[in-house]
């Protein structure tokens, strides 16, 4: 999977101002969707590694985006933005959310992004640590002729 940010909100100014921001800060793989349907498309295609959605939008919530995001495509790291006050109140604890318009929403949205990214990064790292020690273990392991009824077989012996 790629490194790939989903941007979800009605309203493009919203999805502009945040977009501007995290290029700024030097994140570049960013897609955006002002229809939550059409970010649900677009998984189907290419999963994003992070959603981060707006809470109130036509026709479907962040919340119910994310619930079938997730029943579609498994757990994705996601954050939920509002500028509702009862949005946080009426949102199930599995979705952090971020209060839009107070003045460390946009470093709390880096930070959310960069935790995620370190992460990634350290599953990768970890991932290629265990397939050098298999491929290390496979090379050391040598082959040994056995006879049994005419048929040659190789075993390997560690």
């Amino acid at each position: 999977m790629e490194n790939r940010i989903f941007l979800i909100d009605d309203l493009r100014i919203s999805l502009g101002w945040l977009n501007h921001h995290l290029e700024l800060a030097g994140i570049r793989e960013i897609e955006l969707f002002e229809c939550p349907l059409k970010a649900l498309e677009r998984m189907r295609i290419a999963p994003p590694s992070i959603i981060i959605t707006d809470y109130q939008m036509p026709g479907m919530n962040g919340v119910e985006l994310l619930q079938k995001a997730e029943f579609h495509f498994g757990k994705i790291p996601s954050l939920i933005a509002t500028s509702d006050p009862d949005a946080a109140a009426s949102t199930p604890h599995d979705y952090p959310i971020l209060k839009k318009g107070v003045p460390e929403f946009f470093s709390q949205c880096l930070n959310f992004i960069r935790n995620i990214q370190s992460d990634f990064l350290q599953q990768a790292v970890r991932l290629l640590n265990c397939n050098r020690a298999i491929r290390l273990n496979i090379h050391n392991l040598a082959p040994v002729p056995v006879y049994r009824n005419s048929v040659t077989c190789t075993i390997f012996k560690n």
